[in-house]
């Protein structure tokens, strides 16, 4: 999932700590851009360079007896900035401050970079006077010059980029050719593709105007405490024997799942969500009728629900069915290393994905989800042939994280323990059970287990597969600008973090716990653990051939055999066990932010497949992370093609934590297919689905039956119960004016979840029958 921007500076004005390293940080997948610096601010010093050669701006009368308005340069930060009555640098919302009818001139060290007249919002375009060549220069250079490389989440140039340009013009007023060849030979290193501007602009026309007001609105709705509690009746409470009994040791539980005081997850999202704990049974509600309506929840969106037809193309049909493939859907695990110094636990409070309370429980839900789907396996009579996994096994993107998902599903002793040997609940359940989230534990995998055979399983790459946190690229190559060095490479930066003994941010929910966190010098200091090194997207595809699980690479061969490389796009395809359907797996990353992102050359890839699979008599299910509206380069160009292509059955996507199925009509039923989206093990409401593809050749008609899996244990009391409940009690307080409405969005309607989905089977299809 995508975080916006920069959203938090915070400036400690003369407070230096000898521990602490007052070097920019600025992380997130989820924004989070920390600058710390001593008895800083914004200069009021003027400058005499020229303005920029470029459209003049027109001249206005200036109300100096106005008071001071605030402006908008969006996805940009840190730029000077320059007025006849203000003056300093870009906030992290790229906001500025003028008075009306002044012109906003716009400079990184002397370089003058553009002008407008002042409003309240403006844009690139607007600094270049509506050129399009020079409009894009200025996006280019600023792109160049973004400290993290990550155009996704805007543009934040330091101070000393600011410092290592003094004394340099530049003259942004030539062809797009002549200015990159200018630009490069004064910044010393290559300018920012086009790439690079596409991705920018889309976020700044689509996502960090959302990402901008939910924070406003969240803040808001902090401050009014408006959450009310739920009253259950007494037979709502009846439905689930000895329920206070249970719920209580729940609880109990819950809050001894810490290694600090007072900061477990159930405590964490509440003190975020500026809502009071009430653990006692009241007339008025508690968060014991919170967990009897979470009990109703879980039983109406599993397995036993009743599957709704879906008939969008073609109608449902009778006769006899042949099974053609059953396989399981596993998406966004996001493994996170829960006491990583690079968490972001701290902007929790403001922007909701920084933070999941459910994070330290994932392991032992992706392993009870084992142990259920080789339950309903047995239970069916059916067996599953592959399971998909469709993206974001880590979420940090640490070595660490990636072997636990791994080691999960290959059936290893897994650890989710990092640093030190923590078990702030010492023991185990009498069962053997691990009783909190830092015990280690046996998964039971993938592998064959008695009379079942081993289940595949294929990896397609997320946006969390080697961008820190799902945003932040992971280079090796330093950042030169100016002649200059200014920072080297990320991996550099993030692993001095991840890796040593300084936890910089701390486990508390509000801007205040950080600042107690900043003065408490024990907090600081953590065990250091070499395991929490980033992966970029070639490492951890390279690591997948580090598993006793089938296949060899879990798909990774595959790219190997078709490519020959694991550096580039990890496209592939397979083929079911009877060869009647063709996979393909669609890499739809960007080593630019965590939206997707498709070339040409991917496209035309992806049509020489479907040509194949027609000639071959196949269908096809495509998977990729990112679904076509998460796309932002030829996103409609992928539905189109697949549209075009009779045999194309599904799209299996995922990214967002939601739960729908969207049917793709074309010209016809024949040229329709169904985009099936699966949520997370991270969020509400943590299930696997079930795909069984049948095919009715007397009709020429065929179905995809979608069940979800609930994963299942022995006791309420096991962790990944408790995880799933936190899941739940997360995005209900998250969205206290709407709590319906925001599990409704996250588990989708049931329509969305059990469904028979019908399409039409091309005649070479049934040929082969």
């Amino acid at each position: 999932m995508f975080a916006a921007k920069p959203i938090i500076t915070v400036i400690f004005v003369c407070f230096k700590p000898a521990m602490i390293d007052f070097r920019l940080l600025r992380t997130s997948s989820l924004l989070l851009s920390l600058a710390l610096a001593a008895c800083g601010g914004s200069s009021s010093q003027s400058s005499d360079v020229a303005a920029p050669s470029a459209p003049a701006v027109p001249s206005a009368p200036v109300d100096t007896s106005s008071s001071l308005q605030t402006g908008l340069l969006a996805g940009v930060q840190g730029i000077r900035y320059e007025t006849g009555s203000a003056s300093g640098y870009t906030s992290d919302r790229g906001q500025f401050r003028y008075r009306s009818g002044e012109t906003v001139r716009f400079y990184v060290g002397d370089i003058a970079v553009g002008s407008a007249r002042g409003s309240a919002a403006l844009s690139l375009a607007d600094l270049a006077g509506g050129n399009a060549d020079l409009s894009q220069n200025i996006a280019r250079f600023l792109l160049t010059l973004d400290y993290d490389q990550a155009p996704a989440n805007g543009v934040m140039i330091t101070t000393s980029i600011h410092s290592a340009a003094r004394g340099v013009t530049l003259d942004f007023a030539q062809s797009p050719a002549a200015f990159a060849i200018a630009a490069e030979a004064v910044l010393g290193t290559s300018l920012a593709s086009t790439d690079h501007v596409t991705v920018f602009e889309h976020s700044v026309r689509e996502i960090l105007p959302k990402a901008y007001a939910q924070q406003s609105t969240l803040l808001a709705q902090k401050s009014l405490a408006r959450y009310t509690y739920p009253v259950t009746t007494p037979l709502q409470r009846a439905a689930f024997p000895d329920i206070e009994t249970e719920a209580a040791a729940v609880f109990d539980l819950m809050l001894q799942n810490t290694v600090k005081a007072n900061a477990s997850p159930l405590e964490f999202i509440f003190s975020a969500t500026n809502t009071p704990l009430v653990l006692e049974p009241s007339a008025s509600g508690s968060l014991l009728d919170l967990y009897v309506m979470y009990k109703q929840r879980v039983a109406q969106i599993g397995p036993d629900a009743p599957h709704v037809e879906r008939t969008d193309f073609v109608s449902a049909s009778v006769g006899d069915w042949q099974r053609v493939q059953h396989f399981a859907v596993m998406s966004d695990f996001q493994m996170r290393d829960e006491e990583s110094p690079l968490n972001v636990n701290l902007i929790k409070f403001l922007i909701p994905a920084a933070y999941y309370p459910a994070s330290a429980h994932i392991t032992y839900q992706v392993d009870d989800m084992v142990r259920t789907l080789r339950s309903y396996e047995s239970d069916s009579g059916v067996p599953v042939e592959m399971a998909v996994f469709t993206g974001d096994f880590a979420d940090i993107s640490q070595y660490n994280e990636v072997r636990h998902g791994i080691d999960v599903l290959d059936g290893n002793w897994v650890n989710p323990d990092s640093g030190i040997d923590d078990d702030p609940i010492p023991g185990t359940f009498s069962d053997g059970k691990p009783n909190d989230t830092y015990d280690g534990f046996q998964a039971l995998g993938l592998n064959g287990v008695g009379e079942q055979a081993s289940i595949p399983w294929y990896y397609v790459p997320g946006n969390h597969d080697g961008l820190v946190l799902g945003n932040i690229p992971i280079t090796d190559e330093p950042l030169n600008l100016f002649g200059r060095q200014i920072r080297g490479g990320t991996r550099e930066f993030f692993d001095d973090i991840a890796t040593g003994n300084v936890n910089w941010l701390g486990y508390s929910p509000s801007l205040a716990g950080f600042l107690q966190h900043l003065f408490d010098a024990q907090s600081f200091y953590i065990a250091p653990d070499d395991d929490r090194r980033v992966m970029n997207p070639e490492e951890i595809a390279t690591e997948m051939f580090n598993s006793t699980s089938l296949p060899a690479g879990h798909g990774m061969q595959h790219v190997i055999d078709q490519h020959g490389t694991l550096g580039a796009r990890q496209h592939y395809q397979f083929t079911s066990e009877n060869g009647l359907i063709r996979h393909l797996a669609l890499d739809t990353n960007s080593t630019l932010g965590p939206e997707g992102w498709l070339t040409l050359q991917d496209i035309a890839w992806l049509k020489r497949e479907l040509d194949a699979a027609v000639a071959e008599g196949q269908l096809v299910i495509v998977s990729s992370h990112h679904r076509p509206d998460n796309i932002i380069m030829n996103g409609l160009l992928l539905v189109n093609t697949l549209n075009q292509y009779p045999n194309v059955i599904a799209h299996l996507v995922a990214h967002t934590h939601y739960q729908k199925i969207r049917p793709r009509p074309g010209v016809d039923a024949a040229h329709s297919y169904w985009e099936i989206e699966s949520g997370s093990m991270v969020n509400w409401p943590q299930q696997f689905r079930m795909l069984d593809v049948q095919v009715n050749a007397e009709t020429g008609t065929g179905v995809i039956v979608s069940t979800m899996l609930n994963h299942e244990t022995d006791s309420p009391l096991h962790i990944s119960n408790r995880g799933r409940f936190l899941s739940y009690v997360e995005t209900v307080l998250e969205a206290s004016f709407s709590g319906e409405d925001a599990l409704v969005n996250a588990e989708g309607t049931p329509q969305d979840r059990n469904a028979r989905l019908y399409f039409v089977v091309p005649p070479a299809v049934l040929a082969r029958l």
